[in-house]
């Protein structure tokens, strides 16, 4: 929905990695297979959108297993043209160890040294799911240690232009919401500025039963939203927990079974840090929570 509604809006629109085609992250079937002659795919579903001559171009591609060299040319390729929404997609958010040059050497700072703004996205499968070495963190840490400011623009109304663009490298995101993950796809384009972003997405929220948003959160009016508030219980609030990512959905559902006066307060976006926005549910709260 996010490519589609860019791609009508006239944005190219591009994703490349290892598996790309067939959904690394198993949310999406960008091409599909003849069982009948080998070789013959058919990747036209976002090609076929009918809006005259401004249209955008939608591109998914398998790459070779070399991470250092396929980001560069995303990298790129988000330079050339701001109107190209460019995302280098990981199997596994260890996967872009082998990158990590280009990374720190042009990613994270390249606005500062040579005034050029990148809105490349990395898709990074994060989460301890049993799956072994190399295929369980993306080092989110990593990422935080490398950002320069947290500063948030909160005096601007608009839901897609609300990042300082003075004040940050790059963003980093840990989403458990489908509308959070529509919009921040969609806010890469529409802003008036690019900035690279980390998407640290837990690949278990992909089939989990909470990971839903209502049509209407993806509606016009609506954009991303730094933090999610969940009250659990409907005694006053005594308890207040902060979390980010696929923790929240354990959480819940304890919470769901045993807690009563408990608040949630989900970080959607880790860099820039919304403290103001944090600080001003807990300013909110009884003053013996």
């Amino acid at each position: 929905m996010a490519l589609g509604s860019l791609n009508l809006e006239g944005y190219n629109t591009r994703i490349i990695g290892e598996d790309s085609e067939r959904g690394t992250f198993n949310h999406r079937h960008a091409v599909f297979t003849d069982q009948e002659v080998p070789g013959k795919t058919f990747n036209t579903l976002l090609n076929n959108l009918e809006r005259g001559g401004d249209t955008g171009r939608y591109e998914v591609l398998n790459t070779n297993l070399n991470e250092v060299g396929t980001m560069a040319y995303e990298y790129g390729y988000s330079l050339e043209s701001p109107k190209n929404l460019c995302m280098w997609e990981a199997q596994f958010g260890d996967f872009y160890n082998p990158a990590q040059l280009m990374i720190d050497q042009y990613l994270m700072c390249s606005e500062a040294k040579w005034l050029r703004q990148s809105g490349l996205i990395l898709l990074l499968p994060h989460g301890f799911d049993g799956a072994g070495p190399e295929h369980s963190t993306c080092h989110i840490e990593r990422f935080l240690q490398n950002i320069n400011s947290n500063a948030y623009d909160t005096q601007d109304s608009d839901a897609y232009k609300h990042l300082n663009s003075r004040n940050i490298n790059f963003q980093v995101a840990n989403m458990t919401s489908p509308a959070n993950y529509f919009h921040i796809l969609r806010r890469q384009m529409l802003r008036n500025f690019r900035k690279p972003l980390i998407i640290a997405a837990p690949k278990v929220g992909l089939k989990h039963p909470m990971a839903v948003s209502k049509i209407e959160d993806m509606s016009e009016g609506k954009g991303f939203q730094p933090i999610l508030v969940d009250d659990f219980g409907t005694e006053q609030v005594t308890e207040v927990v902060l979390c980010s990512g696929k923790i929240f959905f354990d959480i819940s559902a304890q919470l769901a079974k045993t807690s009563k006066g408990v608040k949630v307060i989900r970080v959607e976006e880790i860099a820039p840090f919304p403290s103001e926005l944090i600080e001003s549910q807990l300013a909110a709260l009884p003053k013996n929570t």
